[in-house]
């Protein structure tokens, strides 16, 4: 036996040939996971691009956005928002605590994506600074807005809403 042909078995003729079922088979698993795919990424697309621009109800003046006592836990650069939409000039009201200090920002719904885009702040209607404590008391334009508590330093912090966040 020749050294290069060690180990390789000759071939007898058509019944030796590999399974045409077999490619086929082969073929539709590739096919399923190429689909598979492309509704990951569809969804993914969906997801972070469609659904974070969709419109708001507009809030109508004395409806509260988000009652007295409730909390949000923020994880170092992480971040939470409140949504909502005006259909007329009107005042935007909380007054909230941390535990270890926050940025609010109002930011309209456009400013806002392309901060969760880029997390990075490129406009806002008011931001407090980092603060462990801050009251807001600011009008706003008619439009899609975010009421944005961000955190971007390393340790978490909880958000405690003690005025309701309210429109009026």
């Amino acid at each position: 036996m020749d050294s290069d042909t060690a180990g390789m078995k000759a071939w007898n003729g058509p019944g030796d040939a590999p399974k045409a079922g077999a490619r086929s088979k082969r073929s539709a698993v590739y096919l399923a996971l190429i689909v598979v795919a492309v509704v990951v990424v569809v969804a993914v697309f969906v997801t972070v691009f469609v659904l974070p621009g969709r419109a708001h109800t507009p809030a109508p003046s004395g409806t509260v956005l988000v009652p007295s006592g409730h909390s949000y836990d923020v994880f170092g650069g992480q971040w939470s928002a409140v949504s909502f939409s005006l259909a007329s000039t009107q005042t935007l009201r909380v007054a909230f605590s941390t535990t270890f200090g926050i940025t609010a920002y109002v930011m309209t719904n456009i400013q806002y994506q392309q901060f969760v885009h880029s997390v990075n702040v490129t406009g806002y209607q008011w931001a407090s600074g980092e603060v462990h404590a801050g009251t807001l008391d600011d009008s706003l334009p008619p439009g899609s807005w975010d009421l944005a508590f961000i955190d971007l330093n390393a340790q978490s912090t909880s958000v405690l809403i003690t005025t309701p966040v309210t429109i009026g």
